[in-house]
């Protein structure tokens, strides 16, 4: 992933990202760092702050883009 932004996070905020792309619940996510869950959803919330982004979906986009409909059909084409 190379985000623009990623350099504007601090060091437990891009490790709660990692664990947010790979999947990980907000409850495992605290679990796995021993740290509180609110403390999770609070790192979260600024995370998306950062990154413009509203919700999870949103920063799976942005991390994971789909590539556009046009490359798509170029992709088909060669099939």
């Amino acid at each position: 992933m190379t985000l623009p932004v990623h350099s504007a996070l601090t060091p437990r905020e891009a490790q709660v990202l990692q664990r947010l792309i790979e999947g990980s619940t907000t409850r495992q996510i605290a679990d796995s760092y021993g740290i509180g869950h609110q403390t999770v959803k609070n790192y979260v919330t600024v995370i998306y702050e950062k990154l413009g982004v509203r919700g999870r979906s949103q920063l799976m986009q942005l991390c994971h883009p789909l590539p556009s409909a046009r490359k798509s059909e170029d992709l088909s084409r060669h099939v």
